[in-house]
């Protein structure tokens, strides 16, 4: 189909949206759509069974209720895409792009799905039944209360996906790639946060023992003017303001064994 035709059809259905005594609903069955360009098109109630929309794009369009029962979708850019509720049944989306893409309560039972590219996507609630993952990235996807009974898995990556209460009765997870595994940049800053996390706790415990000395030294001031000069000034400003002022009247409170503990930690 040519994309003036195209374009007709979808204003018409636009206009059918607002008002059903107007316009006309898009019948896009059995309609060849390959390579087409439907980047943002609103095709909420659209009847899209068996067509064809092979490396189609669907960027953020708009699919809510629609019919794409047996569509070829093999290859389609549906990324952000807003698929709620659509039919997907026996679809092929084979190496489709449907990262960040909406499909809650979607029905993709028998839907072929193999090395889609599933990344963030929502599909919290959706009925996968006996659909085809094998191999597809699910990585950080919504698959809460989803139906996955039957579905093949094998070989997907499902690291960070979030899985509560979704039912993988029968499912195949041969080879799948389960657990949390955080991002370069994620687990970068935790290195950074541990780092600094430990190095306070080792100059709290420092400074705890330090205080504890001093406390019954005779000559406290100049001792501790003394070990405070030894400190650079990045761990002395710690001391000071993270342990002298806070940690030094949990002393009082401490026993001797609790101290001694904390001296050898």
């Amino acid at each position: 189909m040519k994309q003036e035709k195209l374009n007709k059809i979808l204003q018409f259905h636009k206009v059918w949206l607002r008002d059903n005594t107007k316009g006309e609903r898009a019948d896009l069955s059995f309609v060849d759509l390959t390579n087409a360009d439907l980047t943002d098109a609103d095709l909420t109630n659209a009847d899209l069974t068996h067509a064809n929309l092979r490396d189609a794009d669907l960027t953020d369009a708009d699919l809510t209720n629609a019919d794409l029962t047996h569509a070829n979708l093999r290859g389609a850019n549906l990324r952000y895409a807003d698929l709620i509720n659509a039919n997907l049944t026996n679809a092929s989306l084979i190496n489709a792009d449907l990262s960040y893409a909406d499909l809650r309560n979607a029905d993709l039972s028998y839907a072929n799905l193999r090395n889609a590219d599933l990344t963030h996507a929502n599909l919290r609630g959706a009925d996968l039944t006996y659909a085809n993952l094998r191999n597809a990235d699910l990585t950080y996807a919504d698959l809460r209360y989803a139906d996955l009974i039957n579905a093949d898995l094998s070989y997907a990556n499902l690291r960070n996906a979030d899985l509560t209460y979704a039912d993988l009765m029968n499912a195949n997870l041969t080879n799948a790639k389960l657990g949390i595994e955080p991002e370069e940049g994620l687990l970068k800053k935790h290195n950074i946060w541990m780092f600094n996390y430990l190095k306070s706790w080792e100059l709290i415990h420092k400074g705890v023992w330090t205080m504890y000395e001093l406390n019954f030294s005779p000559d406290r001031e100049e001792k501790e003017n003394k070990i405070l000069d030894k400190i650079d000034f990045w761990e002395k400003e710690r001391l000071i303001n993270f342990v002298k002022i806070t940690i030094s009247n949990e002393l009082i409170n401490m026993n001797d064994r609790e101290l001694e503990e904390m001296r050898l930690w």
